[in-house]
């Protein structure tokens, strides 16, 4: 029989071993300290030990992004050049599941160097972003199918060409914490 030893920090218990001996023992040993032996025959007027033994668990905030339709791409016209920037006709529509009650952070992330900040509305307060992009808190926002739809305007950076680009920002969510 192989024996192998728990590798979790501050863990004393055996690990899995071949056919299961080991975590039976554990358990038969841990029994025994609370006093939860089965009676032996004839040994009904015996006392009886109790225990208290206190379970908890902690579940950890998740929070995740599905993008329900976003632009693929932006069309930029000598118009918009001349202007320096460009309001985009179709919203982001993006859908977050989120379990933390305190809330989840938008992070807004540029994959392109099409321009040198952007405008967004529609998030509860219209933020405003440079080029390396940013995090919107939605405080208190908790649920399964939570609706974000957001509109943007892109100040253009110098020296693009008209023509179609794809879509520069890339979306992650992470739900915020007590301490945030």
């Amino acid at each position: 029989m192989t024996r192998t030893t728990d590798s979790r920090p501050g863990s004393t218990a055996p690990a899995n071993t071949a056919g299961g001996g080991a975590s039976l023992r554990v358990v038969l040993a841990a029994g025994l300290a609370l006093g939860l032996a089965p009676a032996a025959p004839g040994s009904l007027g015996a006392t009886t030990a109790r225990g208290v033994l206190s379970v908890g668990a902690t579940v950890l905030a998740r929070a995740d992004i599905r993008l329900a339709s976003v632009p693929e791409a932006i069309e930029i016209s000598s118009a918009d050049l001349a202007r320096g920037f460009i309001d985009i006709a179709e919203p982001a529509r993006l859908v977050v599941r989120n379990t933390s009650a305190v809330g989840f952070e938008l992070e807004v992330q540029p994959v392109s160097p099409l321009f040198t900040a952007v405008e967004i509305r529609g998030s509860g307060a219209d933020v405003a972003f440079d080029a390396a992009g940013g995090a919107i808190a939605q405080r208190g926002r908790r649920g399964a199918e939570l609706p974000v739809v957001l509109g943007f305007r892109f100040t253009l950076a110098p020296g693009l060409a008209p023509g179609r680009y794809p879509w520069p920002l890339a979306f992650s969510v992470r739900p915020l914490a007590l301490t945030q």
